[in-house]
């Protein structure tokens, strides 16, 4: 080849090159250059984005993250799914001898979207992209692991589908694994086990002046050492969940007439995943109230008037706010009630520092202590489950 012919050639390809990386900074710049044009959607003062009843929030999938292993019992199997300091999750499925006969892992490479791979008890290997509206968690984990080998799903030719949130083989029966579960045992960072368990209860009082009977589900929270520290019980029949801690004396009770004025009733059905991670919310949370001691010391105002309460946190900023009965499926302390208060009588935070400044002002104030300091809206803990 000449030399004036391979410079020419260079050349021509130096030009390509440059065209080619041209067109890839256009590309690049064009979506940039379109988001710039998008109208931004802005939020009015205390306004949020709310989710939809029944769907699981912020608070839950912050509570779920603290889970460190989670052994699902169904009748024949257990899974038990663990996650590791990079987030993924690992499940294995084994049967009543123990062996293992499947593995399912999901991880996140590129921080947008799951990948599945599912290893059947032949060893075939199946990898998937999971479904988008899917929230992985280790009880989704363990009852995607379960329905797999249960379908009996061949990883090189079982075509597959999202039903309900799992990978189905195309066409199947629906069928619901929660209610294949015998225990599920959830094991948190910082050594705390909460064990829900199915049962009948017998007719009983729950609560004074509640009679229940029926389906339930019991929840049993248990220290480092292995010792109880709380209960709590979901009867399905009178839609009354109880709950006991007598460590951080907090007990009481939510049946549907709390839910009634903002839901309607109940906007979820609590399953077993939700009693572990309740129980880790009242003890969170109920702990956190001890701990920042809200109840302050009285003082004289200057019409000789004791000042109701100077807690240490004022009622509409971060504490308070944080604290709700209802954060989108998971229960939390007392704000929530203290919050509606405010908004029917048009009080604002600042009534926690003024003297008598209004007395339906202070009587939220009052309220809202009084929860803090009895742990609940009912008086005293459940009854054993009989």
């Amino acid at each position: 080849m000449k030399k004036g012919h391979r410079t020419a050639m260079i050349t021509s390809a130096a030009v390509g090159m440059v065209a080619v990386a041209t067109l890839s900074v256009r590309a690049a710049r064009v979506p940039s250059q379109a988001a710039t044009a998008t109208q931004v959607q802005t939020l009015g003062k205390g306004d949020q984005i709310v989710v939809p009843p029944g769907q699981k929030g912020a608070t839950y999938y912050w509570l779920e993250s603290q889970t460190k292993k989670l052994t699902t019992r169904f009748s024949g199997v257990t899974a038990t799914a663990e996650r590791d300091a990079y987030g993924k999750l690992n499940t294995t499925l084994v049967d009543a001898s123990g062996n293992e006969i499947a593995h399912l892992q999901v991880h996140r490479p590129d921080g947008l979207h799951d990948m599945l791979r599912y290893v059947d008890p032949a060893g075939s290997v199946l990898q998937a992209i999971g479904d988008p509206a899917v929230h992985s968690t280790l009880d989704w984990s363990n009852q995607q692991i379960y329905h797999l080998w249960k379908d009996h799903v061949d990883p090189s030719s079982t075509a597959l589908q999202w039903q309900n949130g799992m990978m189905r083989p195309r066409g199947a029966a629906a069928r619901d694994a929660e209610q294949d579960i015998l225990e599920l045992e959830a094991e948190w960072i910082g050594g705390l086990t909460a064990t829900t368990v199915r049962k009948m209860a017998h007719h009983h009082e729950a609560v004074q002046g509640r009679f229940v009977d029926g389906e339930a589900l019991a929840t049993r929270l248990t220290s480092a050492d292995g010792v109880e520290i709380g209960v709590s019980y979901w009867y399905s029949r009178p839609q009354l969940y109880v709950w006991s801690i007598p460590t951080l004396r907090t007990g009481g009770f939510i049946g549907p007439e709390h839910l009634h004025a903002d839901y309607g009733g109940w906007p979820f059905v609590p399953d077993m995943a939700w009693m572990n991670l309740q129980a880790l919310a009242f003890h969170h949370f109920k702990g956190l109230i001890n701990q920042q001691r809200f109840v302050a010391r009285a003082r004289r105002g200057s019409g000789g008037i004791v000042q109701f309460f100077a807690p240490t946190l004022s009622a509409n900023e971060d504490g308070c706010d944080d604290l709700h009965w209802l954060d989108n499926s998971v229960f939390r302390f007392c704000c929530d009630e203290h919050d509606l208060c405010y908004e029917k009588v048009g009080c604002s935070s600042k009534s926690w520092w003024k003297v008598w400044t209004s007395w339906l002002c202070d009587f939220c104030n009052a309220e809202v202590i009084h929860c803090f300091l009895t742990g609940g809206i009912g008086s005293g803990g459940p009854g054993k489950l009989a």
